[in-house]
């Protein structure tokens, strides 16, 4: 996707899963690379569905890629808590680049929570409100996401379709900032919606809302109001290609693209798998691989390791059995030796006094405080 997967692409999306799982059975959890991780469901009457969510987009796929041999530990948790229940919801928070997902399983209601922006995220909350599992550890200025901490929202963006047109007029005319920015952030559209919004309206997107004709201003006004008549549905999704290759798609028509060769589809998932599908999958497979070969080589040198201490273990072995075949072949002559060293320091002879005097025993060495230095002659 050449652009940010925006509010309004969650929003399309978020139309297309609650109606294609509400009520459907979750029955896998798998994790594919860092941030890939595909839910299975199965439902009644349509059978095996598979959504890949990733830390930028997630839709429902047709590609059934090879699945980790190992569970990942985070994957494991979502086994544990959602293997068996039910969608029973899919919905946007607010008009914000998140889908929540309610969950029942058994007595237990839990919310699976996908967030699009910054570095992305997913989150399994309980019916509190608790973080049970998470993706990836997080903290932000506003707000500390980790297991058992509470899930908190990040703050809301304003939300276009509840803004009046009058409002959006009324707030152009004193806005400093140039007409595309005022309504990608204080409309909530994002830049690639509210560049369009400007494109059909003929209108400079640089220009400041401040400096905009009354004429100008009621062309962008009318433009942004189609845009919402479109996002209430029905949506045509497509997907659109640049020298025959997929380039992007959409859930509604943009005036950006409407040169451009396109294939319209029977649900948004279908263009976002156009796009993404072989490739979202390649990569997920790829850095499934590059993690696989990485725990491989640690496993070969730990086992290569093992191996020459096992070795040297073995060589250790064989010189204190030597040294205690000694020891034991010598035990008289040692216990005679110790007992004169007793005795000699008993009558307060020094160490160096003891050491001159056993010079001619055979097994002596040396005497050091507390330690006393014996040799033995191999056979």
């Amino acid at each position: 996707m050449k652009r940010v997967f925006s509010s309004v692409d969650v929003l399309a999306l978020v139309s297309e899963l609650d109606g294609r799982l509400s009520g459907a059975r979750i029955e896998k959890v798998y994790q594919l690379g860092e941030k890939d991780v595909v839910f299975s469901f199965r439902r009644g009457g349509v059978g095996r569905i598979d959504l890949l969510a990733t830390s930028q987009f997630a839709f429902v796929t047709g590609s059934h890629p090879e699945v980790p041999r190992e569970a990942s530990n985070f994957a494991m948790k979502l086994r544990k808590h959602l293997t068996g229940g039910f969608i029973r919801g899919v919905r946007q928070h607010g008009f914000d680049r998140i889908i929540e997902f309610d969950v029942e399983a058994g007595p237990e209601k839990y919310t699976l929570v996908f967030e699009f922006f910054s570095r992305g995220n997913i989150f399994l909350l309980d019916s509190d409100g608790v973080i049970k599992a998470l993706l990836e550890w997080q903290k932000w200025r506003d707000r500390v996401l980790g297991v058992n901490q509470p899930y908190k929202h990040p703050p809301e963006a304003p939300n276009p379709l509840t803004l009046p047109p009058e409002g959006v007029s009324k707030g152009l005319t004193s806005s400093q900032k140039k007409a595309a920015a005022y309504l990608a952030t204080d409309v909530g559209l994002g830049p690639f919606w509210a560049e369009d919004v400007c494109l059909k309206a003929n209108v400079d997107r640089e220009k400041k809302g401040s400096d905009l004709s009354a004429e100008e201003r009621e062309r962008l006004i009318n433009s942004f109001v189609g845009l919402m008549q479109e996002l209430r549905g029905p949506y045509k999704p497509y997907v659109v290609f640049r020298d025959g290759k997929p380039f992007d798609s959409l859930p509604y028509p943009a005036a950006a693209y409407e040169s451009f060769e396109k294939d319209y589809t029977e649900s948004f998932s279908e263009a976002l798998d156009v796009l993404f599908g072989s490739d979202a999958w390649g990569a997920a497979s790829r850095e499934d691989d590059a993690a696989s070969s990485a725990k491989r080589k640690k496993l070969t040198d730990l086992l290569e390791s093992q191996k020459n201490a096992l070795a040297q273990a073995g060589k250790d072995a064989l010189e204190w059995k030597k040294l205690g075949d000694a020891v034991y072949a010598n035990y008289a002559q040692l216990e005679e030796l110790f007992q004169m060293i007793r005795k000699l320091r008993a009558e307060g002879q020094s160490d160096e006094e003891i050491t001159k005097r056993l010079a001619s025993n055979r097994l002596f060495r040396n005497l050091s405080k507390t330690e006393v230095t014996v040799v033995f002659e191999e056979d």
